[in-house]
């Protein structure tokens, strides 16, 4: 049985390059180019997602980026991203067996 070629479909640039410097997994890249739509309140599914997105990018990128990131590809408003990766990094993923330094990306930082 032939396997199927993986289907070529257009990449966010911001996220491209990104992941050229910092080298993020496969399932990191697909959910940052799909962010969910702004919702209505806490519970709101954009909420849940930049936390649990800023959980899994604290190990690859600085709060600072991270904080740049979302404000570039989400509908989120500043305070949310904010209260969202503070909450985060206090609970972020540290992967057992590698340990990473996060990265600084000044032009997302700005």
């Amino acid at each position: 049985m032939p396997i199927l070629p993986e289907i070529e479909r257009e990449r966010n640039p911001l996220i491209e390059r990104i992941h050229r410097t910092v080298t993020l997994p496969l399932f990191l890249r697909d959910e940052l180019e799909n962010p969910p739509p702004r919702g209505s309140g806490r519970d709101c599914p954009l909420h849940r997602w930049l936390f649990n997105m800023a959980r899994q990018l604290a190990p690859h990128l600085s709060v600072k980026s991270i904080i740049g990131l979302f404000l570039r590809i989400t509908e989120g408003d500043e305070r949310e991203i904010y209260e969202a990766v503070a909450h985060a990094v206090e609970v972020g993923f540290e992967p057992s067996s590698n340990k990473w330094t996060p990265v600084s990306l000044p032009w997302l930082e700005e």
